[in-house]
C-alpha cells in the first residue's frame, strides 16, 4: 500500500483518523489546532520533520501502529503527558521526543523502540510509563534528564511484562 503525503496539519489530521493508513509527512507540522487522535493503525513516516504544539496525547490509542524518522514536542513549557495513551503491536523507530513524560503511557501486546530519544522534562517516566503484560524490547536509545524518583530512567514500571534493553542508557 502506498503513503498517504501530508503537507499540513489538517491533512495530517484527516489521514490519521482513517484506518491502516501509511502516512508521510512532507513539512514540519503545526498541531496547536487540533485534539488527541482517538486510534491509530499503519505507518507515520515523519520524513526527519517535525509535529510541534501537541495539546495532552497525539495518539489515545495505537495499535499495529509504526512511527519513524519523526520528531515531536508539546504545546508550551509544560510537560505533556504521554506521546501515546495506548499501545499494542507498536513500533517507535528513530524518534526525537522531548517534553512529553513518556513515549507509551500504558504498553500491551509486542513494543519495540529502537533508535529513540526521549528527554527535556522533569518528572518523566523514560520511554514507558507502565508495561502491562506486554514483550518490549528497547534497543540504541536514550533517555536524557526524563526522570521521576519513583521509577525507572527507560521504564517507569513493569506489571508482568518482559523488557529486554540493548545499547541504550539514561542520564538524569
Amino acid at each position: 500500500k502506498g503513503y498517504t503525503v501530508v503537507k499540513t496539519a489538517d491533512e495530517l489530521y484527516e489521514a490519521m483518523l482513517l484506518d491502516e493508513q501509511n502516512i508521510i509527512l512532507m513539512n514540519d507540522i503545526d498541531f496547536s489546532a487540533f485534539s488527541t487522535i482517538n486510534s491509530f493503525t499503519g505507518t507515520l513516516d515523519g520524513n526527519g520533520f517535525t509535529i510541534s504544539n501537541i495539546s495532552g496525547y497525539l495518539i489515545e490509542s495505537a495499535e499495529n501502529a509504526t512511527i519513524k524518522n519523526l520528531a515531536v514536542n508539546p504545546r508550551g513549557s509544560n510537560n505533556a503527558d504521554s506521546l501515546i495513551e495506548e499501545a499494542a503491536n507498536t513500533t517507535l523507530d528513530t524518534v526525537y521526543i522531548v517534553g512529553f513524560d513518556s513515549a507509551i503511557k500504558n504498553a500491551f501486546d509486542e513494543i519495540n523502540i529502537s533508535d529513540a530519544f526521549i528527554g527535556g522534562q522533569s518528572g518523566g517516566y523514560g520511554f514507558i510509563e507502565t508495561v502491562h503484560a506486554a514483550d518490549v524490547t528497547i534497543k540504541n536509545s536514550l533517555n536524557f534528564y526524563s526522570v521521576n524518583d519513583n521509577t525507572g530512567l527507560l521504564i517507569g514500571s513493569n506489571e508482568n511484562g518482559t523488557v529486554t534493553i540493548k545499547n541504550s542508557y539514561g542520564a538524569g
